[in-house]
Parts: structure tokens; C-alpha cells; sequence
């Protein structure tokens, strides 16, 4: 059935078998051993030296239980990446929900400067410029990532105004750059969508 050689205790018989495990005994004492296949060799440092048979055995099942491991660990990110989606999904606004159907938003008269004016236009529909502590808000967040998506696209704030709808429809969901609006909580489309609505609520 097989032979299994101690570092210490010299070579063993294996007499016994039952499924996973192993009973050996020893050639110079007579002494019987229980052992479980592959647990019992595979720890270290490894005391026993197996036959060629045994050896091809337990590597068979070591190798079979790591690509156990890895199917796991593959299926697990797998699920993880799933759900992150799911969840980053979830947080998007449909594309006809996340346009604020059905606001009303406080005109601006415009002064000849589009940054100012749409910073005036944010403000003055509720987004803040400063935090409590003191530091740039809103406001500041999304003139910066339209001033951007400008530089991005090689526009102008005329240019832009002109071409806004198509930009947002680029940006926002099923678009061809959608992971760019989604980035940082959705600051670039939200910004885009809020200078759309600048546009078409305020006079010259």
C-alpha cells in the first residue's frame, strides 16, 4: 500500500487506509500512526519523505484544493465588483430624473461674464459657495469641473452654451463619457446639468 519515511523515525508501512487517512507503522518499533492525507505532509517543516505514488497523490489534492481556493477568491471578487456596480448604479439618478423636471429655478439677468453669472445663478437657487468652516462649496465645485469639461472638449463658455445639451447627453447616462460624469459623486454631470438649466433661465 505504500511506504512513508520519517525524518526521525525511519520508515513506515502504510497498513490501513479509510478514505482520507492513513495508518502507518513503523519498521523498528512496531508502533501504529494515524495520519490524514495530505494535512499530515504538507505542514512545515516537513517530516516525512513519501513514496512516488503518495507524493503524486497528495500534491494532487494540495493542487486541487488551491484551484478550489482561487475559483473562490475569483467568485468572491467577482460578487464584490457586482455589487459595487450595483451600488454605483443605484446611486445614479435616472435621465429624466436627474434633470429636476419640473423646477422652477430663479432667473439671473446676465452681466456679460458667463463664470460669474452662472456662480450668481447657483447661488441664488441654493447652492452654497462657503462651508460652515469656511472653505469653497458647491458653487466653486461645479464651475470648475464645467470650466473642465470645457478644456476636455476644447470649448468655450459661448461654445459650450451653444452645444450644452449635446455635452450633457455625453456626459450623463448611456453616454459616451458617463464614468467621467459619475466621477466624484456625480459633481461633473451635476454641474453640467445645473449650467443647462443657467442657460435656459437666465436673460441677457
Amino acid at each position: 500500500m505504500g511506504t512513508v519515511k520519517h525524518k526521525l523515525f525511519g520508515m513506515a508501512k502504510i497498513i490501513r487506509r479509510d478514505g482520507d487517512r492513513i495508518t502507518i507503522k513503523y519498521d523498528k518499533d512496531g508502533k501504529e500512526f494515524e495520519l490524514k492525507i495530505p494535512d499530515s505532509f504538507i505542514t512545515k517543516p516537513c517530516l516525512f519523505v513519501l513514496d512516488a505514488e503518495l507524493q503524486r497523490e497528495v500534491d494532487a489534492i494540495v493542487e486541487a484544493r488551491e484551484e478550489e481556493a482561487r475559483i473562490l477568491r475569483a467568485e468572491k471578487e467577482a460578487q464584490r465588483a457586482a455589487q459595487r456596480e450595483q451600488e454605483k448604479v443605484a446611486q445614479r439618478p435616472s435621465a429624466s430624473g436627474t434633470r429636476r423636471v419640473g423646477k422652477t429655478f430663479v432667473a439671473v439677468n446676465r452681466t456679460g461674464d458667463v463664470e460669474k453669472d452662472f456662480a450668481h445663478f447657483l447661488e441664488v437657487n441654493g447652492y452654497s459657495s462657503i462651508t460652515v468652516h469656511g472653505t469653497k462649496s458647491t458653487v466653486y465645485s461645479y464651475v470648475n469641473s464645467v470650466k473642465s469639461i470645457m478644456e476636455d472638449e476644447g470649448l468655450t463658455w459661448d461654445s459650450l452654451e451653444k452645444a450644452i445639451s449635446s455635452v450633457v447627453r455625453l456626459y450623463d447616462v448611456g453616454g459616451a463619457k458617463e464614468d467621467i460624469g459619475y466621477n466624484g459623486k456625480s459633481t461633473v454631470i451635476n454641474a453640467l446639468r445645473r449650467f443647462e438649466d443657467f442657460v435656459n433661465n437666465s436673460t441677457p
